[in-house]
């Protein structure tokens, strides 16, 4: 029998998802005394709620004090967490579900810390797993010191599942329970939160790649991304997802399930707010199938299955159709949504470095340096430009993950379940996600940036500014637009008139009234005017040239 650090002066309690349970206090041995609760109980008819703790009466007390389980708005994942005020040994038990694929090598769950009452020893977190109809009882899964971990906060604590457990669950398990325990001082006060218990593995990455857009003609840099998990509660979803610089951003992503494509999204957002996003949505995905919203930044309809809903404002949107008829009932299978936000969520992670390493986004060959005194074309191909968009990308994905996590969301969300998520991600993500990867790409190409050291053209818009920038030191010589690129002065040299650069041994001469244009002149061949007297005579003196000689333009005149 496993001993349980620090909880022999701990009085029991356990919160478990599991048919029973047998729970033995110290020692070695298993005796009568040693089994202090056993619990049979229904199959839950909702994985996704148990999984993520949305309703407190899917959990019980199984042992120890007698404390009251409740429901926290405070919560990594979906509407709700459980809210535990453990004191002491704490365990809970929750609804049995059933899985038809094998388990992951790993299993988590998020816990909210409150302030300690011991600041020596904040406690510890322990996991155990149950599958009676595989003959696998109480499984010990390890245990995490809470002791160091941030306070205030969600922590993820991740437990490895053992190979004779994976084996024997290669083919599911139709009674799967697990059993969290929760050890903390018997002083404490504050209540610990439950939230996001994951089945599935860490998202893993499929491909990543970027491609530059040409020069200057309104498409900008492409970025794909691909990730999948695999979740024996849903089976393999695969997250495609791809954004295309411009204005409007485009934005494309597709979730299969199983290799069918089962969530479709198409969404352009302009610079000035206005939006458009169609949601196609496929089975297991039932009751629409077809959401197109338009939004000018301040207000949003929907067409659900071509029934409108009446404009309701961005900042605190509302579900109410035009015909006055409910709205439709959306289902899905329990998790889908929570499997989608990971899959967002993970790529937001991994992609800025993914893309950074992959070598797809190596640059083209657009430019060509000639370096001359009449100036060079760029060579800035907005390569510098790409780790900065990369975050950018990256942030967006965030963004999207998080739609449903907000206030406004997660109430429309209690109301409509599924559908409430997928109206609440569409005006988040193509309002507020990308109206924010639009100022975030700004910032990226502003001039004095890597991505353009000097602006000739190219600080002015989402666009990578390739070839509309010049390098660090350099002048700009003429700005670039859609028709060339710009035109540079190499550093030393100094800009003159739009049409030459002038070296160490020579200035720029103004343009005169009337006159010549601005031109590199030698110092010794600048007239009392101003003017570049091309056969280097000048009439600043009469040694230079006779007065009678002196023409308008302050040169000498021929003959």
């Amino acid at each position: 029998m496993r001993t349980r650090r620090h909880w022999h002066d701990a009085t029991v309690a356990v919160v478990t998802l599991s048919s029973s349970i047998w729970l033995a206090g110290s020692g070695c041995s298993r005796s009568d005394k040693e089994v202090i609760a056993m619990r049979t109980g229904a199959l839950s008819a909702n994985t996704g709620e148990v999984l993520g703790f949305e309703n407190p009466a899917d959990w019980h007390v199984t042992s120890g004090q007698s404390i009251t389980l409740s429901s926290s708005t405070t919560a990594s994942q979906g509407a709700a967490s459980l809210a535990v005020p453990a004191r002491g040994f704490v365990t809970v038990q929750g609804a049995t579900i059933s899985i038809s694929s094998a388990l992951p090598g790993t299993v988590s769950f998020d816990l909210f810390l409150p302030p300690p009452a011991n600041p020596f020893w904040a406690g510890a977190t322990q996991l155990y797993l149950d599958c009676h109809s595989h003959s696998i009882f109480n499984q010990f899964l390890g245990q995490q010191e809470l002791t160091g971990q941030p306070i205030g906060q969600f922590n993820t604590e991740t437990f490895s599942v053992p190979s004779n457990v994976l084996g024997a669950l290669a083919h599911g398990c139709s009674d799967l329970s697990f059993t969290i325990a929760i050890n903390v001082p018997i002083n404490s006060t504050g209540t610990y939160l439950l939230d996001n218990l994951q089945l599935g593995g860490a998202p893993a990455i499929l491909t990543c790649s970027a491609t530059q857009g040409s020069l200057d003609q309104g498409t900008g840099l492409s970025i794909s991304f691909s990730n999948q998990v695999t979740r024996p509660d849903l089976g393999t979803l695969v997250l495609n997802s791809t954004s295309t610089q411009g204005d409007p951003l485009t934005v494309t992503r597709t979730v299969s399930l199983n290799g069918s494509v089962i969530y479709n999204v198409q969404a352009q957002t302009s610079s000035s707010g206005s939006s458009t996003t169609t949601i196609t949505l496929s089975p297991p995905i039932t009751g629409v199938h077809q959401i197109v919203a338009t939004s000018d930044g301040q207000t949003i309809t929907l067409v659900v299955d071509g029934r409108a809903t009446v404009p309701a404002p961005v900042a605190s949107p509302s579900v109410q159709f035009v015909d006055g008829k409910p709205a439709p009932q959306v289902t899905a299978p329990p998790g889908l949504s929570d499997a989608i936000a990971q899959l967002l969520a993970s790529a937001a992670q991994a992609a800025p470095t993914c893309l950074a390493n992959s070598g797809a986004a190596a640059e083209q060959a657009l430019l060509q340096g000639v370096a001359t005194d009449n100036g060079h074309p760029s060579g800035d191909s907005g390569r510098s430009c790409n780790g900065c968009e990369y975050g950018c990308y990256g942030k967006e994905l965030l963004c999207a993950a998080e739609a449903k996590q907000t206030v406004v969301c997660s109430v429309i969300g209690s109301v409509f379940g599924f559908l409430g998520d997928l109206i609440c991600t569409v005006i988040v993500d193509t309002v507020e996600c990308t109206r924010d990867m639009f100022n975030c790409e700004r910032d990226c190409h502003n001039a004095g940036t890597a991505c353009c050291p000097v602006d000739c053209g190219g600080a002015r818009n989402i666009l990578t500014p390739i070839g509309l920038c010049c390098e660090t030191g350099e002048t700009c010589l003429k700005r670039g637009s859609s028709g060339h690129v710009s035109i540079c002065c190499s550093p030393g040299q100094v800009a003159c008139g739009g049409n030459q650069c002038c070296g160490s041994d020579t200035m720029c001469t103004p343009t005169a009234p009337n006159g010549p244009p601005s031109t590199c002149c030698s110092p010794n061949n600048i007239g009392r005017l101003g003017t570049c007297c091309i056969f280097g005579a000048r009439c600043n003196s009469d040694a230079d040239c006779p007065a009678s000689r002196c023409g308008s333009d302050g040169c000498c005149t021929i003959g």
